[in-house]
């Protein structure tokens, strides 16, 4: 069959389906993304790059069997500024939709976020169904959750349409249901098939095998309660994968072992031997230093901040500061006599990342300082341990940055839940 994969990332409807056991004689691909096109063209080199949706023209397009789509949902997203569906990036349903309208599949699917059930108070779900049906299509869809399938939270809309007059397939409900997610979809009961077997922990066993179903757990916040600061403990399943932010914004932070932090406190002033070099070299030369140190350049920023907020540098470093800047002697024993003062804080009150020292962090409101020493045991996730939670081969995004496949699994749809809703709807082909 062929198949046109629109929006396409790297590949999860393609792959999803593959493993429901379609088989493709033909698939076209869009995308602007260059990173993620590199990765769809090394997985699978067979298909046709086809350049950016707005450019496609259907007439030189083969005949179709199947349009898959993951249109943008930045505009629909709760967490967004939700600008609805006419705003610039999910208009491109529109351009989904035009394809859709002049090749004739005999089937499409997509997905989007949960946000489209609300945005606009419905009535941008009411304009997509709307317009599905002038094209000629009737569906079905579901709010379905990555958790059933795999230990993240991940909830996502996904429509499957068919040609107006043909069978309707029988792909939904599919997995676990509950009266909130069957009221906010207006249409399904709860209802599960033969091959999802609930057991009674809160677990479920899918063709055999037995996923934790388990919640979040968050326990703990790193300052402030964002996105980005809270902790949850591994035991339960992890937060939405996302595609961009920092610290825990794009996988969560999670507990991996006991978090014992010692720190020590600050209570000197700045040398002057600082705040001379600060008048007299621009922030540029930060960066060479960093680069000198093999150190972080945001670690050493914090070196020669002019603010409450710098750190100490560790004597280690201080000592190759000194060299390096031409620094006097003055500042040695203070340096040596703060590191012979430890502290501990207890987890839930501080968190701070793996990766070397950390910035300095301020403790109460008069402005006394502390310097991590020892690593904690609280991290995001991993690339790969990203790939395995969408369902992906270990490697799939490999090659690339972290920054990159962080983007591109946090856009990419489940593996699992789209090879579910194949495998339904491949009896109907």
């Amino acid at each position: 069959m062929k198949m046109l994969d629109l929006f396409s990332g790297i590949g999860g409807f393609h792959l999803g389906l593959e493993q429901a056991g379609f088989e493709f004689n033909w698939v076209g691909f869009s995308e602007i993304d260059k990173y993620a096109i590199k990765q769809y063209k090394r997985r699978f080199p067979d298909a046709e790059e086809l350049g950016d949706i707005k450019s496609i023209r259907p007439e030189r397009l083969p005949d179709i069997d199947l349009v898959t789509f993951g249109f943008p949902c930045q505009d629909l997203s709760i967490a967004g500024k939700r600008g609805g569906l006419q705003a610039n990036r999910s208009s491109l349903f529109f351009e989904a939709m035009r394809i859709i309208g002049a090749k004739k599949p005999k089937y499409f699917i997509f997905e989007n976020v949960k946000g489209l059930f609300s945005s606009n108070e419905g009535q941008d779900f009411d304009l997509i169904l709307r317009t599905i049906a002038d094209f000629g299509y009737d569906g079905g869809w579901q709010l379905l959750n990555t958790r059933w399938f795999l230990p993240q939270n991940r909830e996502r809309v996904y429509f499957v349409g068919h040609i107006r007059g043909e069978p309707r397939p029988e792909v939904f409900p599919i997995g676990e249901g509950n009266k909130q997610t069957d009221e906010l979809q207006g249409q399904f009961t709860n209802t599960l098939k033969a091959r999802y077997e609930a057991i009674g922990d809160g677990s479920y066993i899918i063709e055999g095998e037995q996923y934790a179903q388990e919640g979040l757990k968050q326990i703990g916040t790193i300052g402030e309660d964002s996105e980005a600061t809270r902790v949850y403990d591994t035991s339960g399943c992890s937060r939405t994968i996302k595609n961009g932010g920092g610290m825990g914004a794009k996988t969560g932070l999670y507990q991996v072992g006991e978090l014992k932090v010692i720190a020590k406190k600050r209570t000197y002033d700045t040398p002057p031997e600082i705040n001379e070099y600060l008048k007299k070299y621009k922030k540029g030369t930060i960066k060479q230093i960093a680069e000198q140190l093999e150190l972080p350049k945001t670690q050493v920023e914090h070196f020669f901040r002019s603010d409450t907020s710098r750190a100490i540098p560790s004597p280690e470093i201080w000592l190759q500061l000194k060299e390096m800047l031409g620094f006097d002697d003055t500042y040695d024993k203070q340096v040596t006599d703060i590191y012979e003062k430890e502290v501990e804080f207890e987890s839930s009150r501080r968190v701070y990342s793996a990766e070397g020292d950390s910035p300095t962090l301020d403790t109460s409101k008069k402005g006394g300082l502390i310097q991590v020493l020892e690593q904690s045991k609280i991290r995001r996730l991993t690339p790969t341990e990203c790939e395995r939670l969408q369902g992906f081969p270990d490697g799939w995004t490999e090659g690339q940055s972290d920054t990159q496949r962080y983007k591109q699994l946090g856009n990419a749809v489940s593996v699992p839940v789209v090879k579910a809703i194949g495998e339904r709807l491949n009896q109907y082909l």
